[in-house]
């Protein structure tokens, strides 16, 4: 009897001193925050979808970061989104006061060249959803058929290599025979879509969220047309619209299926590693916080953006299984994604 109260003594007072810890670590976050910014990193401009998720989360996560910092949204175009990428790894201070937003194919660049950061070495805080992908063309384009697309030449807008903009079209004209033609150079996808109204280029591959969040009236009044899609389908999608993997078969399918993983990832924020790990348990857990705020929830509802959170340790294996893949077919895939192929 002696013996089993001195162990609850002891329990208690591990338990007790494990509450300290949390709660010391909590008041070292907050006692950093409440005297700093933070930064949400948006890797486009401020136009598109993309950036209307990152001023929705920063516009929220202050509420649930100890301390309750200023948050603001700051624009970092270029690359097709690799450019905020190596700024947030190699330049950017590693305190805490710096949040990303991904665009989720840039998660491949090191798998294709000499990139500055290691997508194995993200720090995950979540996603915010998976985003499938769509390819579309404008009603009046000179092709509206995937059919057609392979004999036509059509202009595609991107923003760069790092981007699914780029990915995909490409890797399309390689394994089902299209002739997109990558226009490279647009600082975000708001951009794409005005050169698209205007007649300036055919389509763009874009997220299925990004076109029912930006231009919801385009999908109603069937200006664009669907040629196919990546990633799982969203329940609101046309249907019959095929799937890309399904279009092909052996080494190009492993190709789509590497090109499409991203999609898993979608609208994932991030830190860098390096972080005092109280502070980034504080980030992570605000993060948390916030995707299940319902002051965030309806607002995001208001701007037709869909939110169904991935978890952080989820991101992590999406990124080991997608550098997991085989030389053999990452070595075509390098070859097809180089800009001067």
């Amino acid at each position: 009897m002696r013996l089993l109260q001195l162990c609850r003594i002891a329990l208690c007072a591990v338990a007790a001193s494990g509450f300290a810890l949390r709660q010391a670590a909590a008041d070292d976050a907050a006692g950093f925050y409440r005297s700093n910014t933070v930064r949400v990193i948006i890797p486009a401009s401020m136009g598109g979808s993309v950036a209307v998720y990152g001023r929705l989360l920063a516009d929220f996560i202050g509420r649930h970061i100890p301390g309750h910092p200023t948050v603001v949204a700051t624009s970092m175009p270029g690359a097709g989104g690799v450019q905020s990428v190596d700024y947030i790894f190699n330049a950017a201070p590693k305190d805490g006061t710096v949040i990303g937003e991904i665009l989720s194919p840039s998660v491949l660049v090191p798998m294709l060249s000499g990139a500055q950061f290691d997508a194995r070495k993200i720090q995950w805080l979540g996603s915010l959803t998976a985003r499938p992908g769509v390819v579309a063309v404008w009603h009046t384009a000179r092709a509206t058929t995937l059919a057609q697309a392979k004999t036509v030449a059509l202009n595609f807008g991107s923003t760069g290599v790092g981007a699914g903009n780029f990915q995909i079209p490409t890797l399309a004209n390689a394994v089902l025979g299209t002739r997109f033609k990558v226009v490279m150079g647009y600082p975000g996808g708001a951009e794409i879509n005005l050169a698209i109204e205007k007649g300036e280029l055919d389509g763009r591959f874009n997220y299925w969220t990004g076109w029912t969040s930006a231009k919801p009236d385009w999908i109603r009044d069937r200006k664009l047309v669907f040629l196919f899609r990546t990633g799982p389908p969203a329940p609101d999608m046309p249907a019959g619209l095929p799937a890309f993997a399904d279009l092909v078969s052996g080494e190009a399918r492993q190709m789509v299926q590497l090109a499409e993983g991203p999609d898993n990832i979608g609208v994932g924020f991030w830190t860098a590693p390096g972080l005092p790990a109280t502070r980034f348990a504080a980030l992570q857990k605000a993060f948390d916080d916030t995707a299940r705020d319902p002051d965030f929830l309806a607002e995001a509802n208001k701007l037709r953006t869909p939110i169904a959170p991935v978890p952080a340790a989820t991101l992590t294996q999406v990124v080991a299984a997608l550098y997991a893949t085989p030389a053999s077919v990452v070595g075509p895939f390098k070859k097809l994604m180089s800009p001067k192929h």
